[in-house]
């Protein structure tokens, strides 16, 4: 009984029963990579779970509702929605390959010229950006400067019998 049930469940996990409830849903996938035999572009969907979609460029990146025609066991294939609008899921425009975010206009331009002197600033950027001073830093060593002032202290009265005890920790 057991063992028929057993054949049971592994005939269901590795038939299309399972997931033939999966065709014919509409899902929002977001394509992310080319497919290992280059013919698809790999989706997924919130799920993560992976949903091949027509290899086109303007995909790349962006989220794609699609229509599921055919399943596997760890695979779906989708076809777009005529009517699906083509979204970037983040607040900024992913850069082009081969593109290094961070620079700035003045970086470039310095880049572009080959100087090695620093990047001009306009008048108010000086007063935009707070100066840090070394007053956070000096209070800092300050207090480590006590802490460890009173470590040692501490240290050195716990040998001596200042409780009017003897301390059994230095004489072991």
């Amino acid at each position: 009984m057991v063992l028929n049930l057993h054949v049971r469940l592994l005939h269901y996990g590795t038939s299309r029963e399972s997931v033939s409830p999966l065709i014919g849903q509409t899902q929002q996938v977001l394509v992310t990579e080319e497919s290992f035999d280059s013919q698809y572009f790999v989706a997924h969907n919130r799920f993560y779970e992976q949903v091949l979609v027509p290899k086109e460029s303007a995909f790349m990146g962006k989220m794609v509702e699609v229509n599921i025609y055919e399943a596997g066991k760890h695979f779906m294939k989708g076809s777009p929605l005529l009517h699906s609008k083509l979204y970037t899921p983040s607040i900024s425009t992913p850069l082009a390959k081969g593109k290094v975010s961070g620079l700035t206009e003045d970086f470039k331009e310095q880049l572009s010229n080959g100087s090695n002197s620093p990047p001009k600033t306009s008048a108010g950027a000086e007063n935009s950006v707070p100066k840090t001073s070394g007053q956070t830093g000096d209070k800092l060593k300050f207090l480590y400067f006590i802490i460890a002032l009173f470590v040692a202290f501490f240290a050195f009265f716990m040998g001596k019998n200042i409780l009017g005890y003897k301390s059994n920790i230095l004489n072991m």
